[in-house]
């Protein structure tokens, strides 16, 4: 995870496909913040299958299994991990392949947004 470099340049989520890991409560949340940035918020990802294909206000909820395949195909994916099981699903991401640059913590996207 490089949570510094989103803090000092929020500029890194402009041109990529952002999607948020974690579709409750602080998930949603943090979608709300970032809407009317110029962001590309792709949709959300979570590990309960029961959200899957399923929608939050108007973001899809993709399975792992979604992300990876489209990590395989695409590197301009970054990964706002939104959910308190920061560790475990920056673990996940790598071993599905996603490269630790391009991972970063609901607090990161949170202070860039408040510090640009």
């Amino acid at each position: 995870m490089n949570d510094l470099k989103l803090i000092r340049d929020i500029q890194i989520l402009y041109n990529k496909d952002v999607y948020f890991w974690g579709a409750g409560k602080i998930g949603m949340e943090s979608a709300a913040l970032i809407e009317g940035c110029n962001i590309n918020v792709v949709g959300f990802c979570d590990n309960n299958e029961q959200l899957e294909g399923s929608y939050i206000k108007k973001y899809k909820v993709f399975s792992p299994k979604e992300i990876k395949a489209k990590i395989i195909q695409n590197d301009n994916i970054v990964i706002v991990i939104t959910s308190n099981y920061l560790e475990q699903i920056h673990q996940q991401l790598v071993q599905m392949g996603m490269d630790s640059e391009n991972i970063f913590s609901k607090f990161a996207l949170y202070y860039s947004l408040l510090r640009n």
